[in-house]
């Protein structure tokens, strides 16, 4: 009688076997993992970056239920448990096992990353609107310099075929008048010099503002030689070229390339 209660006190005081502890920390992690995707598909809604990890996370709770982990393992893992234990209770200085995350460094994580989505989204914001109307200018500077190109380019075939053909200027006489209007407009451009953006008082959006602006004036920089080296190998080019911009309204822009 005696034998059989000091068995049932040490089986009392016996600590949880190996398999039990991992089915315990396997339901703890299922449970935080739940929360925190349920958090993230409510913040979703607001930032639908936050789906990702909420799939993510998904994944993983569908991936935990559908494998668990066999009992071979979980008794495999008892040494280690056993030492993680120790590792708790060892002297101060000696090292410890890291802790799993709570549930408010979790909130907290997804708050910094909710914080850091809105901050980029809001940065994007302003460097458009900063560098809207530079791109604005430098396009309408690309479509009268390529245009004014095109149509002094235009202009030498023409004279090239009419020393070639002593029938040409009868036949491009004839086109011509098809395609004439006699109450049409001359072509003409009207662009706005480019400035400097705005300073802002935020140290991030100014930083990301004036190097899209320098990026964007190197880009600039770039074709504006680009076009100078092809004037200048053809003068006669370079000569139609100047004429047109004036013809156009846009010297500024001859000036940039002559």
């Amino acid at each position: 009688m005696l034998a059989i209660k000091l068995s049932t006190v040490m089986m009392a005081t016996l600590p949880d076997t190996p398999s039990t502890s991992a089915d315990k920390m396997q339901s703890k992690t299922i449970g935080l993992r739940v929360g925190i995707t349920a958090l993230l598909a409510l913040g979703g809604f607001v930032f639908p970056l936050l789906f990702i990890p909420a799939a993510f996370f998904g994944w993983t709770i569908y991936d935990s239920l559908k494998n668990p982990p066999p009992p071979e393992a979980a008794v495999a893992a008892g040494p280690k448990l056993a030492a993680g234990m120790m590792a708790a209770t060892a002297a101060p200085g000696q090292s410890q096992p890291p802790s799993p995350p709570s549930l408010g460094g979790v909130l907290a994580a997804v708050e910094k990353f909710t914080a850091d989505v809105n901050a980029n989204v809001t940065r994007a914001a302003v460097v458009q609107k900063a560098m809207s109307g530079v791109e604005l200018s430098f396009h309408a500077e690309r479509v009268a310099i390529d245009s004014s190109i095109e149509h002094a380019s235009s202009a030498l075939r023409v004279q090239a075929r009419r020393a070639e053909s002593k029938h040409f200027d009868e036949a491009y006489a004839e086109l011509s008048k098809l395609f004439e209007e006699d109450d049409k407009e001359p072509f003409t451009m009207q662009i706005a010099p480019i400035q400097a953006p705005r300073r802002d008082p935020d140290p991030q959006i100014d930083e990301a503002v004036q190097r899209a602006h320098r990026t964007l004036m190197d880009e600039r920089s770039k074709y504006f030689e680009a076009a100078r080296l092809k004037l200048r190998a053809d003068p006669r080019l370079a000569e139609l070229v100047k004429a047109r911009l004036h013809e156009i309204g846009c010297p500024e822009c001859w000036q940039a390339i002559s």
